[in-house]
């Protein structure tokens, strides 16, 4: 069994997810922007002003180099109607920074969610439910089951209340696509 990470995996469900919402005109912040595919197929459907952020240097073109954490507290997020966190595994400490960064009301934030096979969930959304590090060193993978639900009261905890997510079991992973509004 494979443990490569592939870039875009379920890339028909994402794109149609992303355009049942954007519209002409829109301004997206594509936090892991990798080569681009992503909106760069939807930028061929309808007019959008993309500005990605990368981490690998020479990936893409047009970007902002480095990490999105980062990156993140020195932007203007009240400029974007759409902020994409489609990242490998759990990209918290990225959403965190984008909740923290006061995107307007009515911003648009997709995210990627994946746990792969009894992976440890991150500290903070560990913490998020009273499981501190020292419990979750004893048993690092015991608590993986409660991590998404742990992520979504983080929402909650930031006034996120609905939340739409598209889960597919595979395998070795549970992949969680979706997308919520900030109110």
């Amino acid at each position: 069994m494979s443990s490569r990470q592939i870039d875009n995996s379920h890339f028909g469900a994402k794109v149609a997810m992303r355009l049942s919402l954007a519209k002409d005109g829109m301004r997206i912040l594509d936090c892991f922007h990798g080569n681009g595919e992503l909106w760069g197929y939807i930028g061929k459907q309808i007019k959008i002003s993309v500005t990605g952020i990368e981490k690998q240097k020479g990936k893409g073109k047009g970007v902002l180099y480095g990490e999105c954490e980062k990156i993140i507290p020195s932007l203007d997020l009240s400029r974007y109607d759409i902020i994409d966190l489609d990242a490998y595994g759990i990209p918290d400490d990225a959403l965190i920074k984008v909740l923290d960064g006061s995107p307007k009301s009515g911003t648009i934030i997709f995210y990627t969610f994946i746990l792969v096979g009894m992976a440890r969930c991150t500290n903070y959304l560990l913490n998020n439910i009273g499981i501190s590090p020292s419990m979750a060193s004893k048993c690092p993978t015991l608590f993986s089951g409660f991590a998404f639900d742990s992520y979504l009261d983080m929402l909650y905890n930031y006034s996120i209340k609905e939340v739409y997510d598209l889960h597919y079991q595979e395998k070795n992973s549970h992949k969680h696509y979706g997308y919520f509004i900030i109110p």
